[in-house]
């Protein structure tokens, strides 16, 4: 059904190429210890970056150092590789770590205070000659080590504009959030709207000379996005995002002729509504279930359980509104039925033909190829 439609699509993008994360969270094998909730931020990047985690037998046997980077088995490279607020690691770490920032790595951390475990003489003088070498010019913020950089503290977002690593993603409501993976020359965001309202956002992404593309996996539609600008390596666009809702935004094609802006008389284009009241309304329920039998007249959109008639307020099963909608088609013009909320789900037919469901925010279907000029009768089958 479309539920396992929407989860196929995207499970399908979130598992093309890799992650596209800018900093390493390494923290480290004192026990006890885990992997904690990417909201809890112990790499201290959020929000604009993103960040993976490693334990020390990855860092040690798991992740080559390339060009001075650390990378991933799936093809991701690191800009910044952040030391665990526990300060204390085994030697083996912490030469793998120098060697990482001699060959033009950089890391952000306090200097470690000593070794885990118990250690020989031996171990002990190494661990401290290393430290020394590493972090011995901490009175500044920064300094250079072979061919990398230390920075002395875990301000992980100033370390990466030292860097000059721009954010990966910002938006100007501060209310999305992101996963970004990358394959080819292809980028894919799967952006967020973390709150219960709807937001219209500017949205920026560390993508530039490709034309975005909006993929939705509720319904499979595919749409370029042709208002966009790009500064700095970046494409600066519009996004709106329903409340909770959720977008793929994709770059694969090469930019080309697109709007900046789109006026009309010089002014912002808007979207004409039409409401449909509850008055224009019939409900029927299901039979045999309780509820009132036949067509019913409706006086308002509400719940079923605060209604006064006990059939209705219990009645389980599925409930059919119709209407009949009078529509003057204008060329290139598309129609959305929107509702404001479904409890729980709702199959739309559009006289007599089955135009889609709807499960999840945005309740909003396109219903363009399903109208007819003139007179049309619409039925939501909701369940």
């Amino acid at each position: 059904g479309p539920f396992f439609l929407y989860l196929n699509r995207s499970q399908f993008l979130l598992q093309q190429g890799h992650a596209v994360d800018d900093v390493l969270y390494f923290y480290g094998d004192v026990v006890p210890n885990f992997v904690r909730l990417k909201r809890d931020d112990p790499a201290h990047v959020l929000p604009g970056y993103d960040y993976d985690a490693t334990d020390e037998d990855a860092l040690l046997h798991t992740l080559p150092i390339r060009g001075g980077r650390i990378s991933s088995p799936a093809g991701n490279t690191y800009r910044l590789l952040v030391l665990p607020a526990g300060r204390r690691l085994s030697l083996a770490a912490l030469e793998q770590i120098a060697n990482y920032v001699e060959l033009g790595g950089s890391i952000a951390g306090p200097v470690p205070i000593e070794p885990t475990g118990n250690v020989d003489e031996k171990t002990q003088q190494r661990f401290s000659q290393l430290t020394r070498a590493l972090w011995d010019g901490c009175a500044e913020a920064s300094h250079a080590y072979g061919a990398g950089t230390v920075f002395c503290n875990v301000d992980s977002r100033a370390a990466l504009r030292s860097l000059k690593v721009a954010p990966d993603f910002e938006d100007d409501s501060k209310q999305l959030d992101y996963v970004h993976r990358a394959d080819a020359d292809t980028d894919i965001y799967f952006v967020r709207n973390t709150s219960a309202h709807a937001v219209d956002a500017i949205a920026r992404f560390r993508v530039s000379g490709r034309t975005p593309e909006i993929w939705n996996a509720v319904d499979g539609s595919i749409a370029p996005q042709l208002r966009y600008e790009s500064e700095n390596g970046r494409t600066r666009m519009p996004l709106h995002l329903d409340p909770f809702g959720s977008v793929f935004v994709v770059f694969s094609q090469k930019a080309g002729v697109h709007a900046t802006q789109v006026l009309k008389d010089d002014k912002p284009v808007a979207a004409k509504l039409q409401d449909l009241p509850a008055n224009q309304w019939t409900i029927a329920f299901q039979p045999d279930r309780g509820a009132p039998a036949g067509p019913q007249p409706l006086h308002d959109f509400e719940s079923w359980t605060a209604s006064p008639d006990p059939g209705v307020r219990y009645f389980s099963g599925t409930a059919t509104y119709r209407t009949t909608v009078d529509v003057k088609r204008v060329a290139n013009e598309q129609v959305f039925l929107t509702f404001t909320d479904i409890r729980e789900i709702c199959t739309v037919r559009i006289n007599g033909k089955n135009a889609g469901t709807l499960w999840a925010m945005p309740y909003r279907l396109n219903i363009t190829g399903s109208l007819a000029e003139g007179k049309n009768r619409s039925e939501e089958h909701t369940s």
